[in-house]
Order: structure tokens, then C-alpha cells, then sequence
């Protein structure tokens, strides 16, 4: 387990997008990237990432998320894709939990990228941390690294290592703290549809009906 890295930079690898694009940050094509696993075969080197998301137009149906990544071993030998958006960028105090989705086996890998197609989940207004990793042995799957981006837009990304074999701590921190490498943030992409909430749609059917009604005046 010594050879695990807290950053990683490896080839470029492409995802292709489809539907809408709810919220994006896209990859800068020089920062590095970031282990994202639960190692099962040394749990306490198991690390997680966070990053804000903001829904303010929501609530949203998401569809797909795609997690930039690199793969620093072998996709095949990953046992499960997995996605939350919590309340806390902690993986053990997580708080509310707005969104979780599992994909099992190594279906949600695609070219060094995590790809999760979703059965339409709805994520409500409010500000989240979604982190995604993978479930893989590192002695025959090696490590999953979640790539970074910059700059920042609006937190700094966080990781969390809970059994603190890799990060030295069990606590949560910024990326930038563990690394060095200064404020970063993660770079992925949502799909899916933003639903106004009937408050929303009420307000706007208001808003034309007024407008209707001034133009019969003129």
C-alpha cells in the first residue's frame, strides 16, 4: 500500500456528454488528480473527495454524472461506482443525504472516467457535496484518481481519509491542504433536467398573464 498516491497525473482521457448540462467544471488539462477509492483490501487507506454544488433552480431529475478521472490500474477489477450528495463534505458525518446512487461491477468505468447513468433521481434546492469513488482491491485493481481543476469555483474541494493510513489524519481537509498544490476543485459534469418548484411556475404564470393582459390594453 505504499505505492498509493495522494495525487496522480496520467493521460487525458475524453467522456462523451449527453442531455442537458445542469452544472459543469470542466477539467483545466494540467492538474493533477486524486485517489477516490474505498481500498478494500486496506480500508484505512481508503479516501474520499467532495465538491460543492449549488441547486437553485431545482429541484433537478439528474440522469448522468461523469467524474473526470485517471485510471492508475485496472478498471475491470472495480466491484462498484458510487455517487452521494451529502449535507457535509465528511464521509462518516455525512448529515442529510440528498442523492445516493450505486452502479455495481466495472460497467462505470469509461476510458479512465466515472460514468454513472442514473434512473432519473431528484436532487432538491439547496447547496451539496457530491463525491464519487470507486469500490477496488489496490493490490490487483490499483488506484482511481479523480481529477482536479482550476480554479476554484465557489469552496475548495475536500478529502476524507476515515481510517487515516493515507492522509495521516482522520479528519476532513481541503485537497489543497494535503497536496500543496494550492486551492483546487474537481472537475465533473451533471445531466439532466432542472423542475421548477410550483411556487416557481405559479409566479411565472402570473407573470404572463400580466403581461397578456397588458398588451389587450394597448
Amino acid at each position: 500500500m505504499k505505492k498509493l498516491l495522494i495525487a496522480a497525473s496520467l493521460a487525458v482521457a475524453g467522456a462523451a456528454n449527453a442531455g442537458d448540462i445542469l452544472y459543469e467544471q470542466p477539467y483545466d488539462g494540467t492538474s493533477f488528480g486524486f485517489i477516490s477509492q474505498t481500498v478494500l483490501d486496506d480500508k484505512d487507506n481508503s479516501t474520499y473527495l467532495f465538491d460543492d454544488v449549488v441547486v437553485s433552480n431545482g429541484p433537478w431529475t439528474i440522469n448522468k454524472i461523469t467524474a473526470y478521472g485517471e485510471e492508475g490500474g485496472v478498471a475491470g477489477q472495480t466491484q462498484a461506482t458510487r455517487v452521494r450528495f451529502t449535507e457535509n463534505h465528511s464521509f462518516t458525518n455525512p448529515g442529510a443525504v440528498g442523492l445516493e446512487f450505486t452502479l455495481a461491477g466495472a460497467g462505470g468505468m469509461v476510458g479512465g472516467n466515472a460514468v454513472l447513468d442514473i434512473p432519473n433521481l431528484t436532487l432538491d434546492n439547496g447547496t451539496w457535496w457530491i463525491s464519487v469513488w470507486v469500490e477496488r482491491p489496490f493490490d490487483t485493481g490499483g488506484q482511481w484518481n479523480w481529477r482536479g481543476t482550476q480554479p476554484v469555483t465557489g469552496s475548495e474541494a475536500w478529502a476524507h481519509n476515515p481510517g487515516g493510513g493515507l492522509l495521516g489524519t482522520t479528519e476532513p481537509g481541503t485537497i489543497g491542504s494535503f497536496s500543496g498544490l494550492g486551492p483546487t476543485d474537481l472537475s465533473f459534469t451533471i445531466e439532466g433536467q432542472a423542475v421548477p418548484e410550483p411556487g416557481t411556475l405559479l409566479a411565472l404564470g402570473v407573470g404572463l398573464a400580466a403581461l397578456a393582459a397588458s398588451r389587450r390594453r394597448n
